[in-house]
């Protein structure tokens, strides 16, 4: 094996997947360590009080005049909005703290700088320029990177961010003839197999 070789394609996408899944994992866990929060509680009484007031014109209005009442009440779209916002800020803040542990404290205190999936396929970061290990600031400019891209694509296709987010990834690698994603373009960065690791 060459030193400071690419991984086989196949190990590059078994990283991202298991990545991807941890992330899923931690999501669905950290939404029900939440879900006693005051934020939590607060979203759970907006949608209460505009299903309440759906309830309340439904028993008191024809069925055809429904949706026009909902419209011009002003209570019940400031309930939804709320609602909304706090949904969408639940979301953010369970992905952000995600994404946290798994792409900066993970591999910001592991010597390799590996995330967790890297750890499992046998890959590792690699600096091109300086021909060694990551340094802690591609792994701070990763992480940046990484949250920006899912902001984004939440904005774009919502909880479906999971599962366009490797999609995109996958494309960009097989476009890429150092399999390499826009974050490792951007931060000089690529992915070697590990065992083929030789600083200079």
């Amino acid at each position: 094996m060459e030193a400071n070789s690419k991984p086989h394609f196949i190990k590059r996408i078994a990283a991202d997947g298991f990545d991807i899944s941890s992330l899923f994992i931690l999501f669905m866990l950290l939404n029900v360590i939440l879900s006693n929060t005051a934020l939590f509680a607060t979203y759970r009484n907006h949608v209460a009080r505009y299903q309440q007031i759906e309830q309340e014109v439904l028993r008191n209005n024809d069925r055809e005049l429904v949706n026009e009442i909902l419209m011009n009440d002003e209570e019940y779209q400031n309930e939804v909005f709320a609602a909304n916002l706090h949904s969408f800020l639940i979301r953010v803040l369970i992905g952000f703290v995600g994404e946290l542990i798994l792409f900066l404290i993970i591999p910001l205190v592991n010597p390799n700088r590996l995330t967790l999936g890297k750890m499992m396929a046998g890959v590792m970061l690699f600096d091109e320029a300086r021909q060694s290990r990551a340094t802690k600031m591609q792994i701070a400019a990763r992480f940046i990177l990484i949250v920006l891209a899912s902001i984004f694509i939440y904005f774009w296709m919502g909880i479906y961010s999971f599962l366009l987010y490797p999609v995109l990834r996958l494309i960009v690698i097989l476009l890429s003839k150092k399999d390499k994603t826009l974050c490792d373009y951007l931060t000089s960065t690529m992915l070697i197999d590990k065992f083929s690791y030789s600083s200079i």
